[in-house]
């Protein structure tokens, strides 16, 4: 049968979890959460999530400021 555990680490976790659903949060809210995030992964997966909702110009700027940011350290 299938388990009733935790979902596994490939989805998009809630607000509070490790990847930040940006459709959640306001633009300075996601560019402070996203300031915690140093895997390309994972702001990736932000992005798409951004992309596939609202797709407010100033989170993709966010977004893509801060993968920049982490590709250079």
């Amino acid at each position: 049968g299938q388990e009733d555990g935790p979902p596994d680490d490939t989805t998009v976790a809630d607000p509070d979890g490790p990847i930040p659903d940006p459709s959640e949060h306001s633009v300075k809210e996601l560019r402070d959460k996203l300031n915690d995030i140093d895997d390309i992964d994972v702001l990736a997966a932000v992005y798409d999530a951004e992309d596939a909702g609202d797709t407010r110009d100033t989170a993709i700027e966010a977004i893509q400021s801060r993968t920049n940011a982490v590709k250079e350290d």
